[in-house]
């Protein structure tokens, strides 16, 4: 919804990190710019801060994770400048335990028959220019480059398959662009590279390109 300047959204839906839970969170968002006159594509031109945050509970209705954020836009003419950082709060030990399998696996619980592995704590944040470029090249063509870096307080984390993996510091440069090919239907192609940042994580690619084809209601 919107009211004056302001504007809002709230959400309930299940839990993020884990199967069991439910997350309730929201955003406000503050427009600085009291003309709202509206650019390319109807794209707002001005300035809007936000603040958002959600609460992350498990099946006890206890708080598992807290992420906070902060966000901030600046739309004029062709340039596009978005920006956000976040910072997660894990509320809940975890530990290590070593499964019959052989795979170590990181759970939540207050036991003391496991190995402290400590609370989670993350910060992540990004840069992000876009460039309309409608008005040039007579299609409906969005570029966009990007910065963006997650900092965990953890040394380790959890692999696609339960099992606990080295993981640090994440820098990323993406560049792509964007092709809308109707009202609802959008072609996108992006190319990241972690600029020699890495995890130990199976699948973790330090250069990928990606091709999407994106539906919108």
């Amino acid at each position: 919804g919107a009211w004056k300047m302001f504007n809002y959204s709230v959400y309930w839906t299940d839990a993020l990190y884990a199967n069991d839970g439910h997350t309730i969170g929201g955003r406000l968002g503050l427009d600085l710019d009291e003309s709202h006159e509206v650019v390319h594509r109807g794209v707002p031109e001005g300035i809007e801060i936000g603040v958002s945050h959600l609460s992350e509970l498990d099946g006890n209705n206890n708080i598992r994770n807290s992420v906070y954020g902060a966000d901030l836009s600046v739309n004029y003419d062709m340039w596009h400048w978005q920006n956000e950082v976040m910072y997660l709060q894990g509320h809940q030990n975890s530990f290590i335990e070593t499964g019959e399998n052989g795979f170590t696996s990181i759970i939540y619980n207050f036991s003391n028959t496991a190995s402290p592995f400590g609370k989670n704590n993350q910060l992540g944040y990004h840069s992000t220019f876009v460039t309309d470029l409608e008005n040039i090249t007579k299609h409906p063509i969005l570029a966009f480059a990007r910065f963006s870096r997650w900092q965990p307080s953890q040394n380790l984390g959890l692999d696609f398959d339960g099992s606990t993996v080295a993981v640090g510091d994440i820098s990323m440069v993406s560049l792509g662009v964007n092709y809308k090919l109707g009202e609802h239907l959008a072609f996108k192609f992006e190319y990241n590279d972690s600029l020699g940042t890495k995890t130990k994580e199976r699948y973790f690619d330090e250069k990928m390109g990606i091709g999407q084809m994106i539906m919108s209601f």
